[in-house]
């Protein structure tokens, strides 16, 4: 996934969030996901937001979708798996722990071909991960 801009208005989202504004912050982050339908993200921060409020069903829709609109993204993916394991959702839960496995060996593998003749990575660059909400309460 491309690291783009964040608009204002998921901004402002992520800062009602960060003071606590469940409500204001999820209507705010309706509006971006219909702005930005394939903003992964957005989609991942509302179904949080949304599993906080106890809307389950929209959090289970729009933790889904944002799977779907990036299927090896590891920080939806861990959502995914805890949500719906804490909603009881164990078969949906072991769909997407089962894909998170799979993309972490991948991920390994890669790693293991990307080195040197020393051992050290041929990058030191580390990928940008969005902050996660789920650690949060």
């Amino acid at each position: 996934m491309s690291s783009t801009p964040l608009s204002p208005q998921y901004q402002r989202a992520l800062q009602l969030f960060e003071e606590h504004n469940l409500p204001e912050a999820a209507a705010l982050l309706e509006t971006v996901v219909k702005e930005e339908p394939t903003n992964a993200y957005a989609f991942n921060d509302l179904g949080t937001i949304c599993f906080y409020l106890a809307q389950d069903n929209e959090a289970v829709s729009h933790l889904t979708h944002a799977a779907e609109l990036s299927p090896t993204d590891e920080l939806i993916l861990k959502n995914c798996v805890e949500v719906f394991t804490a909603l009881g959702l164990a078969e949906k839960s072991a769909q997407y722990q089962a894909q998170l496995s799979q993309t972490q060996l991948t991920e390994t593998e890669l790693n293991q071909t990307q080195q040197n003749s020393t051992g050290e990575p041929l990058s030191s660059c580390e990928p940008v991960t969005p902050p996660t909400y789920r650690d949060w309460e």
